[in-house]
Order: C-alpha cells, then sequence, then structure tokens
C-alpha cells in the first residue's frame, strides 16, 4: 500500500495517515519527524521517499508512544533523536503499559497500541536550535500527552506538533485525549494557542495555519473533565477508581482494559493537577485513598 508525500511549503513536507509523519529535504536527503505505528508502515513511507528519490539521513521522534515509532527498524543507518525521558520509553517499550498498571503489566496490555519493536535513540534532544543532517530545526518543548514530547519547526515555519493537541472531531466523539501531566499540557496548549507558525501539523488532525478553534476544544475538555470530577466529589468522597467509572459513563467508546488504563491515567493526573490547585483533597481511611471536595 503506498504512502503519499504532499508539500507544504519550502522544504517541508508530510505523509498525512493514522500518524502525520514529517518530511523535511535538504536536496535527495530527508529527516523524518515520527515514524508511524510499526515496522511495516514504516517500510510503506520508505517506498514512498525512494520513489521521490529522497534517503532518510535521520529521524525526530516527538515522543515515545508506539504509534510515533513503531516504524524506526525500517530505517537502517538513519540516525534517531528523542528527548532522555522519551528515550527510556522507545527503548524499553515494557515501559508503556507498566507506565498505566503501575508494575508488570497484565498481558492485555502487550498489544499494538502500547507497545511496538523497541528503538535505541542515538542523539538526544532538547528545546532549541540545532541542526541535523545538514538540516536547520528548532526543537520546541510541547509536554502533557507525554512527559518529555516536543514539536519540530522547520526553517519553512512549519510545527510539527505531536500530540500536543487532537482533531475536534475526537474529542466530540470520545472527549479528553491521554494526558501524563495536565498542569504542562494547559501550559502547552496555551503556548500553542499564542504562537503564530505559517502551518501547524498535528499528528492526529489536519493541516492548519492557526488551529485556535481545535486548541480551544482541547482545552475546554481538560475543563470538562474537571468539572466532572469536582460535581462527582461535591457528592460524596470518592476513590480514584469510583471517579474512573464516572468519567467513562459518559464516555462515547467501548469499555475494554485498555481504555479504562489510559482514562485511569488521565484522570489520575487531573487529581494531582487539582490538589495542587487546592480544589480537592486526599486521605486514607479503611484501606482506601479517598478524595474530597474542598
Amino acid at each position: 500500500m503506498a504512502v503519499a508525500l504532499e508539500h507544504i511549503f519550502g522544504n517541508t513536507y508530510y505523509i498525512p495517515g493514522a500518524t502525520n509523519i514529517g518530511v523535511v529535504v535538504n536536496g535527495n536527503k530527508c529527516v523524518l519527524i515520527d515514524t508511524g505505528r510499526d515496522r511495516q508502515y514504516g517500510k510503506q513511507i520508505q517506498r514512498s521517499l525512494k520513489a521521490a528519490g529522497l534517503k532518510v539521513e535521520a529521524i525526530i521522534n516527538t515522543h515515545g508512544h508506539a504509534d510515533h515509532f513503531g516504524g524506526n527498524g525500517a530505517f537502517k543507518g538513519a540516525h534517531i533523536y528523542a528527548t532522555a525521558i522519551e528515550k527510556a520509553m522507545m527503548e524499553n517499550p515494557v515501559f508503556g503499559p507498566m507506565f498505566l498498571f503501575s508494575a508488570a503489566p497484565v498481558k492485555e496490555l502487550h498489544n499494538p497500541v502500547l507497545t511496538t519493536e523497541a528503538s535505541a535513540v542515538d542523539f538526544l534532544l532538547t528545546p532549541g536550535k540545532c541542526t541535523i543532517a545538514g538540516i536547520a530545526l528548532e526543537i520546541i518543548a510541547l509536554p502533557g500527552h507525554s512527559l518529555g514530547q516536543v514539536g519540530v519547526v522547520t526553517a519553512d515555519g512549519v510545527c510539527f506538533c505531536g500530540d500536543a493537541y487532537i482533531s475536534g472531531h475526537t474529542i466530540d466523539g470520545y472527549g479528553m485525549p491521554f494526558t501524563a501531566d495536565v498542569t504542562l499540557a494547559l501550559e502547552t496548549l496555551n503556548r500553542l494557542k499564542e504562537s503564530n507558525y505559517a502551518y501547524y501539523v498535528p499528528s492526529h488532525s489536519q493541516l492548519s495555519c492557526k488551529p485556535t478553534a481545535e486548541i480551544e476544544k482541547n482545552l475546554a475538555a481538560i475543563e470538562n473533565t474537571f468539572a466532572l470530577i469536582l460535581d462527582t466529589l461535591g457528592k460524596k468522597p470518592c476513590s480514584r477508581e469510583e471517579i474512573v467509572a464516572a468519567y467513562m459513563a459518559v464516555r462515547a467508546r467501548k469499555q475494554n482494559i485498555l481504555h479504562y488504563f489510559l482514562d485511569y491515567g488521565t484522570i489520575s493526573a487531573c487529581l494531582t493537577h487539582l490538589y495542587k490547585e487546592q480544589k480537592i483533597m486526599h486521605y486514607v481511611k479503611d484501606g482506601r485513598m479517598l478524595w474530597e471536595r474542598m
């Protein structure tokens, strides 16, 4: 199955798909931004680039979730770049399900959504201007969805945003996306909303010149989740599991173990934020950790 290489501006291209892939060109060489879900998809990307006369010199992974680095193995000889936190996730894919389960995960969490083949990282990324494979780029910190997530800005003014925000259509259907640190996610979303790049390419939405409306939908989804938590805790003290149950009851998607633990992680991050904001408190009683509205 062929994938399409589409031109954005100047030397910046992308391959639209389930995970949008950035392609920054320098002559007959290029740098990829993410590689998709698995080696097979990476091979599809490679065939498309080869047909365009391009060789992949380097790969920048915005973060260490399986659908962003799973295709790395298809590009032998390409240097891999990621932040220190995401490097740990990429080189040890079991950390993904362990992160959600808090220990050795049950077998149902060993699935293609959370795990893929390990990918060694050659060079660490830090925010700031850099040159990779002869191409001038700027790395920007976009933590929240993942702790070490970054975006990549090209010399053409194109910002590849990773999973800093998702499509409004997805939010309309499913609500708040998975978020590891809600405090950081809010900061990232507000910073992106105030930014002024020529183009924005999120991993799971459409290319846009000004994604303000989508970013505001992402912010609203977080605020709606806060409201649900505070309303639930306004009735009685609840355990985290009870809050997750209330949250899942209003989510328009299939209830299964994967969605449970993704929602469990997101609710945990929301509880941490609300606790820091002194809107809720917690205590242990009768062997249960309970949360209460202040």
